[in-house]
């Protein structure tokens, strides 16, 4: 059996976050943009692994992967979840339900933004769509146009010739 290494939870103040610590904004629910962390983009990383399982989840199954993030980023690799306290310049270890809170805010905001861009794919596939429907009717239109003024053809292009197919 592999006992899970016991942490403080006295809440002081850190200096200076670890490789792996994750950083959060001030307001202590959302997590650092444009954070330049190696915690932050592994972070990043594992919230891009399970977006597609939190979308299809429930209600019940939604809080239970955040809380398996929470805890694979605070149990399993002995990081922290950090908020800058602006006045001292130090960094301050949130609890485990605000660090769920910033989790869910991250997967809710990348849920946003895929609803959003779905949009935007949908429009180019019509757009492309559109483009080859208008390029076969303006080939009818030149055959039509052919045949409308009886411009000469050779008869062995109007004919079927299966040794060029």
């Amino acid at each position: 059996v592999v006992a899970k290494k016991k942490f403080p939870q006295d809440r002081s103040q850190v200096d200076k976050p670890k490789p792996f610590d994750v950083i959060c904004n001030s307001n202590w629910i959302s997590l650092q943009e444009n954070a330049d962390h190696v915690g932050n983009n592994r972070l990043q990383v594992i919230l891009d692994m399970r977006l597609k399982n939190f979308k299809a989840s429930s209600q019940e199954d939604r809080k239970m992967i955040v809380n398996d993030i929470v805890s694979s980023i605070i149990d399993d690799s002995a990081s922290h979840f950090l908020s800058l306290h602006v006045s001292s310049g130090q960094y301050m270890p949130l609890s485990r339900e605000s660090a769920a809170m910033c989790i869910k805010d991250a997967l809710d905001g990348k849920l946003a933004i895929t609803d959003q861009q779905k949009p935007c794919s949908s429009e180019a596939n019509r757009l492309v769509s559109r483009n080859y429907k208008k390029r076969l009717l303006d080939k009818v239109e030149r055959r039509n146009n052919v045949f409308m003024h009886k411009i000469p053809i050779h008869p062995m292009r109007l004919s079927y010739n299966p040794k060029a197919a």
